[in-house]
């Protein structure tokens, strides 16, 4: 195969190996799957601060009732000590019924937050339930994501291998000036190193070629354009 075709070969090469490459890392970078575990985060920090609630709210339901029982026991005794006859001071008879009120009204109090926080209990019992149900779902998500994504980056790393083994066996082919010119002007040209010549032009600038360079490009099917420097080439010969 003559130099002309080989070096576009080459050119057609590298073009797919850039962009399997950029594949290659986009997979690698795992947006979606760090996506996927930045929200299991969010669902576990979530689900630990309801756990957190829930501890907190069952700790004040079993101080509500220690509470209820103490101002009960407190009220059942002075109503004893009110009713037994043992006292006669109106006055003192008076002011402890008014404690043993007090101590009803904090009964009543304590019972209504009791009632409260058995109602938040409830719905935190359940929304945690929701968040550890997520969590499973977005934990097969990861799973998933994780294996089909392996098996691309596999598949695309065999893809790699291939097109720069392909690339070795033409560049063992050409010699070393064509070949540090192209790299030259690869990097600079990523698409459009290698052209070949649209109504005499250069495909690259687009810019009318002189006769002699015409010429000398379908006797020897590659040249360098007088104007960009791309390499142009004669694919017909």
């Amino acid at each position: 195969m003559e130099r002309n075709n080989l070096i576009y070969q080459l050119q057609e090469i590298d073009k797919k190996i850039t962009d399997v490459s950029k594949q290659l890392a986009e997979k690698k970078e795992a947006k979606g799957l760090k996506e996927l575990e930045s929200q299991k985060d969010k669902l576990e920090n979530d689900k630990q601060l309801l756990e957190e609630t829930i501890e907190a709210k069952e700790k004040e339901l079993k101080k509500c009732e220690l509470e209820s029982e103490s101002y009960f026991q407190e009220k059942r005794k002075l109503e004893n000590e009110i009713y037994s006859g043992e006292i006669n001071d109106v006055d003192q008879l008076e002011k402890m019924r008014k404690k043993a009120d007090q101590y009803e009204k904090k009964e009543d109090e304590i019972a209504h937050r009791f009632y409260d926080l058995t109602e938040e209990l409830s719905e935190n019992k359940e929304e945690l339930e929701k968040k550890v149900e997520n969590i499973k779902i977005i934990n097969k998500q990861i799973s998933d994501n994780k294996k089909q994504l392996e098996e691309q980056i596999k598949q695309q790393e065999n893809i790699l291998s291939e097109l720069k083994y392909k690339k070795e066996k033409i560049v063992y082919k050409l010699d070393e000036k064509i070949l540090e010119e192209y790299e030259l002007l690869f990097e600079k040209y990523p698409d459009s190193a290698v052209v070949q010549v649209m109504h005499d032009m250069c495909a690259g600038c687009n810019i009318a070629l002189p006769t002699s360079v015409l010429s000398e490009l379908h006797v020897e099917g590659i040249k360098k354009c007088s104007n960009c420097g791309r390499i142009l080439v004669d694919l017909d010969l």
